[in-house]
């Protein structure tokens, strides 16, 4: 199958931004001072909750992994990025909160899954909503 990389729920933060938003979702206060995280290795989806390793660390450059195998890259605080498989109804979601850490999402016909920190979660399923990705 080919796949289209779409930068959907997408936000490039200024540092300078106090109050920043992603499809209206506003990015908490606090990822201005974090200190990038320092995985040992790629990171299970189901794993984003309770790593120690991604704990009170800014995400970005973390490789994370759907239990399918697929491997999606933490962009910069603020950045969501999606991979839809053409055609299958199949489309991959992650953004990068800052404080809440990252939240992941598998959408296939409408099903949602999503991974993460209960903040990270729902701030990334109300983007995810707000942008029209899943019909509510």
């Amino acid at each position: 199958m080919r796949r289209r990389t779409a930068a959907t729920l997408v936000l490039l933060i200024g540092l300078s931004c106090s109050s920043c938003r992603s499809n209206g979702v506003s990015i908490p206060d606090g990822y201005q001072n974090l200190e990038r995280c320092q995985p040992t290795g790629p990171v299970e989806v189901t794993q984003l909750a309770s790593s120690p390793e991604l704990e009170g660390c800014d995400p970005e450059g973390t490789i994370v992994v759907f239990p399918d195998g697929k491997k999606i890259t933490a962009k910069a605080v603020g950045v969501s990025h999606g991979d839809e498989v053409m055609g299958s109804g199949e489309y991959y979601s992650m953004s990068n909160w800052g404080t809440p850490g990252i939240a992941a999402a598998f959408t296939n016909n409408g099903s949602l899954n999503v991974w993460g920190t209960e903040k990270a979660i729902k701030l990334h399923v109300e983007a995810i909503y707000r942008a029209g990705n899943l019909n509510a």
